[in-house]
């Protein structure tokens, strides 16, 4: 009798591996093929130069084989640069979902300085350039074009090959002490305007008081637009 119950239990673990045998998994490739091809389409549309970093999946990975297509999403929340957290789903009759990250380095123009500048100095066009850099190693900013920072003025001495962030310049007052201003009298619909010279710095609203170039007179008026006081 034992060695009947022995026999029995043999056939139903013969019977269960071949049952085992019979079920199709999905395979590993399919998986990272979706997640990769999600990506790339996320980041191909931003014209964006990237490299992503090889995915290494469980090769015992074990899930039923997908009837339908495989859908991949990004979860919401995500960046685009660094780690993108990636879903894979089947919504087929034995319906799945799994998460994967996947590491990504993106490359874009930042501006760096040619040489270096010394603390108060204007940034000029000639002192700065464009160069690829790596966003996802970038932790205090950056700047995409150099118009956003000629003109700028260095906070300190800034070593050439820097890549520039806001913390590095000082961004000058629309009107600056001493400057020559655009003195604006009358409303919008009627306007005189005359030279003058700012007698302090003033910030967009802040009024100031201004000396007409050509009278000597003291005027006290609003900022308005850099290098234009305004006066009621």
């Amino acid at each position: 009798m034992q060695y009947g119950l022995y026999l029995l239990f043999l056939c139903l673990q013969l019977a269960g591996a071949t049952a085992r045998a019979d079920i199709a998994w999905q395979s590993v490739d399919s998986i990272r093929l979706a997640i990769e091809s999600r990506v790339a389409q996320e980041l191909e549309k931003q014209a964006t130069v990237y490299r992503m970093e090889p995915l290494r999946l469980d090769g015992r990975l074990r899930l039923p084989a997908c009837e339908s297509p495989l859908e991949a999403f990004i979860l919401s929340g995500q960046k685009g640069s660094g780690y993108f957290s990636v879903g894979v789903r089947c919504a087929g009759v034995k319906p799945w979902t799994i998460y994967h990250k996947v590491h990504v380095n993106i490359y874009q123009p930042v501006v760096l300085l040619k040489n270096e500048v010394r603390q108060g100095a204007v940034i000029r066009e000639s002192d700065v350039f464009l160069d690829n850099r790596d966003l996802t190693a970038l932790r205090g900013g950056y700047f995409g074009d150099t118009s956003l920072v000629t003109g700028q003025v260095a906070r300190r001495t800034l070593p050439g090959g820097l890549i520039l962030n806001p913390d590095h310049l000082l961004i000058p007052p629309p009107v600056a002490r001493g400057q020559q201003v655009s003195i604006r009298f009358g409303s919008s619909g009627f306007q005189i305007a005359m030279p003058g010279i700012a007698l302090s710095d003033g910030r967009m609203g802040q009024r100031i008081r201004v000396r007409n170039a050509e009278s000597g007179k003291i005027v006290e008026g609003t900022v308005t637009a850099p290098g234009v006081v305004s006066v009621d």
